[in-house]
């Protein structure tokens, strides 16, 4: 049963990652509309912050901690990881020849 103490440590994890996350996408949010830098450095934020979210997610909202030695795991989050990768790849394939 739920408590009042274990609903503050039930709702703590997700409430943390939710704010790293909301600050993480504003931040690279404003710096691609305000930041006076070239597409290059752009592009590797935008990517960077993709990596980072990946992380927090995993470690906040999938809890990617002490279990991660089990092997199916393991493979989930490699599976996950390939999908994303496939995802990503082809939207940049995408973007790249939408310019008739």
């Amino acid at each position: 049963m739920l408590t009042k103490k274990n609903i503050f440590f039930f709702l703590k994890s997700p409430v943390i990652g939710f704010l790293i996350l909301l600050i993480l996408t504003t931040f690279t949010f404003f710096f691609i509309i305000f930041g006076n830098c070239s597409y290059i450095v752009k592009k590797i934020i935008i990517i960077l912050n993709f990596f980072v979210q990946i992380f927090i997610h995993g470690y906040y909202f999938i809890y990617v901690k002490k279990e991660f030695k089990r092997f199916w795991n393991i493979i989930s989050l490699l599976f996950t990881f390939l999908i994303i990768f496939i995802i990503f790849l082809g939207s940049l394939w995408i973007m790249k020849n939408l310019n008739h």
